[in-house]
């Protein structure tokens, strides 16, 4: 009847709590879980007894183990009745488990770090002949491994935590990098500083500068400051410019061919030799006045005026060459032989045909063709015994080849009629 107030919800509080209450009950420990603890008590006491192979951390965790066990081995036994096997089991487990940590030797590192000392320096001040960066690092280890040989420190050292220094160290030694050689690279500098401006043509002089610009910084740096492939990138740019100076040309031959030849009249010449001689005229000129031209340029300016001067070809005067065809003109043919009439007639009118020409003929054309008619003229006054024909000999050659040469010139007058 007591329970009649209760509803399902508080019956079930209660069951709840009591089931708690008997989960949290826990088993006293006995004399056994005490003798079990005690084992593992002297174990872990033998374990450290040679305290100085033991690194200080280590050792005093493991005598806050051992403090532990005292702890629970020296209680009352008044105590002991709110000691669980469960907490005594526990630290022994610990106590078994436990494995003191050994000093490492630091010999090993020393030894090392005296011949890194000797071979490669220890100094802020003097890399001993390698590149900053590289040695930068090399110090830091090499500090580093130093502050272990205070007594204190490696007193609570592993021998895997020395070795980790070791290795570092090790690390940094295998890459320390050779400060650059800049032997050729500043040679190469002092040859571009020593080029005068006055000898070479303005771009390749300036070329030369823009990349003296361009590898400054580098020149600039300390040796130590430097690594190799840098030295030899701004070496390669320089030996380039250097190589691509160009000596500007004398000019001598130049201005004399000029002197020479500047004074020729576009109305002496034929137009098309006289087009080609004007623009190697213009050219020879630019090259003259030109500061940024090499002797290859010069001489092959120089060498086309020349040739163009010489391929000039000079407009005919045909005054002579009227008045002999005129008088050729006044021989009577008929008081000749066939072949003399012949011959005379065929320079007639070849010279007859020149001379209408309207177009440009040269005074080589024109001198042939006086010397053709004179040949002609001679041939007729000659006597009986002599030469009978012009065509004899060698002259039926000359003769041939200026009767085609009538015909081209007539062609030449269609053509340009047509035009």
């Amino acid at each position: 009847d007591g329970n009649a107030d209760l509803d399902q919800a508080a019956v079930d509080g209660l069951l709840a709590a009591l089931t708690d209450a008997k989960e949290s009950l826990k088993a006293r420990a006995v004399t056994a879980d005490y003798s079990a603890l005690k084992e593992a008590e002297t174990a872990l006491k033998a374990k450290i007894a040679d305290e100085i192979k033991i690194t200080v951390s280590s050792l005093a965790q493991m005598k806050e183990h051992l403090g532990s066990a005292a702890e629970y081995l020296e209680a009352t036994e008044e105590a002991k009745q709110n000691i669980s096997a469960d907490e005594i089991k526990e630290l022994t487990k610990i106590l078994f488990e436990a494995q003191p940590v050994l000093r490492g030797s630091i010999a090993g590192l020393k030894e090392y770090f005296d011949a890194c000392k000797q071979a490669y320096g220890f100094s802020e001040t003097d890399t001993n002949g390698y590149f900053i960066g590289s040695y930068a690092d090399y110090l830091d280890r090499m500090y580093e491994a130093e502050a272990l040989f205070a007594p204190d420190i490696v007193a609570d050292m592993s021998q895997a935590e020395i070795d980790v220094y070791y290795d570092a160290l090790k690390a940094k030694v295998d890459a320390l990098v050779k400060q650059a050689d800049r032997t050729a690279f500043d040679a190469a500098v002092e040859k571009a500083k020593a080029a005068k401006e006055a000898e070479y043509t303005v771009s390749s002089y300036k070329n030369l500068q823009t990349v003296y610009r361009e590898i400054t910084a580098t020149y600039e740096k300390a040796p130590e400051q430097l690594l190799q492939e840098e030295v030899d990138g701004a070496l390669e740019k320089i030996n380039a410019a250097l190589s691509a100076l160009e000596k500007k040309g004398d000019k001598a031959v130049l201005n004399e061919y000029l002197a020479l030849y500047s004074g020729e009249d576009a109305n002496d010449y034929t137009k098309k030799s006289f087009g080609g001689f004007s623009a190697a005229l213009y050219e020879a000129n630019k090259a003259k006045r030109s500061d940024d031209v090499s002797q290859p340029d010069v001489d092959a300016a120089a060498a086309a005026l020349k040739a163009a001067y010489e391929k000039l070809e000079r407009l005919g005067d045909k005054t002579e060459l009227t008045q002999m065809l005129a008088d050729a003109k006044k021989i009577d043919a008929t008081k000749l032989d066939e072949m003399k009439a012949s011959d005379l007639k065929k320079a007639i009118d070849y010279v007859q045909a020149l001379v209408d020409f309207d177009g440009e003929i040269t005074q080589t054309q024109v001198t042939e063709a006086e010397n053709l008619l004179k040949i002609a003229v001679e041939n007729s006054k000659v006597t009986e015994g002599g030469c009978k024909s012009v065509i004899g000999f060698t002259a039926v050659g000359t003769l041939l080849c200026f009767a085609a040469a009538v015909c081209m010139i007539r062609k030449k007058r269609c053509d340009n009629a047509k035009n």
